[in-house]
């Protein structure tokens, strides 16, 4: 990732990795059955975040920013907190979590073994875990929208890459 300064701030810009539509989805009846045609896989406790979500209501197109936690300045890793921070501290935004889905529908050609994270406010799992929305494709679940789940003092590892939304 090349993070490029603008001349007349010192927040750096960021590439776009992918425009995507929110506000498409009507219900999330909807999204369940468009990755089920698209064929994606859905996790229990990511069809329990399904549930939790707010849709918005208008359509509109946004910018997704991906960054590693590496990337974000924690060479050794880092907290959700901290790494929520440092973004936004960078000018990015979390992502609304109706951004999952869509970017699990519209993510067509993700590379086998690829695994990206949602930078959304996390919801509580079941399972009394805070959980996000993840992306990933393997030999075994094949292309799946997941729920990661961690505690407020789990580090996530240099190499974990999230999306974010681009303010600019």
């Amino acid at each position: 990732m090349t993070v490029k300064y603008a001349e007349s701030t010192t927040k750096p810009v960021f590439n776009v990795w992918k425009k995507i539509t929110i506000g498409t989805f009507g219900n999330i009846e909807r999204i369940r059955e468009s990755l089920k045609q698209a064929g994606h896989a859905v996790s229990n406790y990511a069809s329990e975040g399904l549930d939790m979500i707010l849709l918005s209501k208008n359509e509109k197109d946004i910018d997704v920013v991906i960054l590693s936690v590496s990337e974000l300045g924690f060479k050794t890793g880092a907290t959700y907190d901290d790494i929520c921070k440092r973004a936004v501290e960078l000018g990015l935004m979390l992502l609304p979590a109706e951004a999952g889905p869509k970017i699990r529908l519209d993510y067509t050609n993700q590379p086998n073994g690829e695994r990206l994270r949602i930078a959304m406010n996390p919801y509580n799992g079941s399972d009394g875990y805070l959980r996000i929305f993840c992306l990933k494709r393997d030999d075994e679940s094949g292309s799946l929208l997941y729920s990661g789940f961690f505690k407020q003092e789990s580090i996530w590892f240099p190499e974990s890459r999230f999306l974010f939304l681009s303010s600019r």
